[in-house]
């Protein structure tokens, strides 16, 4: 089982993948009864976000507080956060890790999800100039959407390569 979501390369077979989208078509038809579990229930989500994205930042935080859970958020860690002091980010995930038992982080600089992983026990998802999982995993032709349940998937598709990196985008280089 994969425990930190950061990119689709992870996936080893496309059953994997298969079960994942099963699980999400699941959890999209329980959101539009209004029964959606409360697996999030007495969990904390932190979103850092070093850049702006406000459709991925309010999808995490939606599906988080949909499934039960609290939501802790720097919406512009890059100037408002340790960072600006020279804090690392395995220091930043691993302090985080203490209060949430999922991170979702969206970062300007490459590599910065795994290296965050390597210190958190807490979940972490990565998105940013390295890809975005769950924008790539909207991108897969079976698949639902893959984000806060009750959110479009138009919104918030990406033309992102089926399971490949994000091409890096000179404008954010």
């Amino acid at each position: 089982m994969i425990k930190h979501l950061i990119s689709t390369q992870q996936f080893s077979n496309a059953a994997e993948i298969e079960n994942f989208f099963i699980l999400a078509k699941e959890l999209e038809r329980l959101d539009q009864k209004d029964k959606l579990p409360q697996s999030l229930k007495n969990k904390a989500v932190a979103c850092l976000f070093y850049e702006p994205s406000t459709r991925t930042r309010l999808s995490f935080e939606t599906a988080a507080l949909k499934l039960g859970g609290s939501v802790i958020s720097s919406e512009n860690a890059k100037e408002f956060s340790s960072a600006a002091k020279g804090e690392t980010i395995e220091d930043t995930a691993r302090v985080i890790s203490n209060y949430a038992d999922a991170l979702v982080i969206r970062h300007y600089e490459r590599g910065i999800s795994k290296r965050a992983a390597k210190v958190s026990p807490a979940l972490i998802t990565g998105t940013g100039i390295s890809g975005n999982s769950s924008k790539e995993l909207n991108t897969h032709k079976k698949a639902p959407y893959i984000g806060a349940p009750g959110v479009s998937r138009e919104c918030c598709a990406a033309p992102s390569a089926r399971f490949q990196e994000t091409p890096p985008n000179p404008q954010r280089e």
